[in-house]
């Protein structure tokens, strides 16, 4: 499980765009999410937000992210932020530092998840 872990976090490396001063969520868990017909796949965690919101972040919940869950990419961050939430797993997540077009979140850059509870 760590290596696919791995490989999804290598894989959203190379295809999203790591930002400096960036919103990092800490270790938390997801507590809840909601998909919606377009394909938007929102998510919240409860870990401890640090780090600069990008101003497309315009939901007002900094908490809350946002990505388009009909792409491959997409389908992978949900099946690991739906094991995580179905498995009462840590989750830590690191900001893509961008926004999603029509989802008003910031999009997860990296979704890690941290078996020491």
């Amino acid at each position: 499980m760590r290596t696919i872990i791995g490989l999804i976090a290598l894989v959203l490396a190379t295809v999203l765009p790591g930002v400096a001063n960036a919103k990092d969520a800490g270790n938390g868990y997801v507590t809840g999410f909601l998909i919606i017909p377009n394909g938007g796949f929102y998510f919240f965690t409860n870990g401890t937000i640090t780090g600069t919101t990008p101003g497309c972040d315009t939901g007002g919940l900094p908490q809350r992210w946002g990505f388009d869950g009909s792409t491959a990419a997409g389908q992978m961050m949900a099946s690991v932020i739906l094991t995580a939430y179905s498995t009462h797993q840590l989750l830590r997540v690191v900001s893509s530092g961008t926004c999603v077009s029509g989802y008003n979140s910031e999009a997860p850059g990296l979704i890690i998840t941290n078996n020491a509870q």
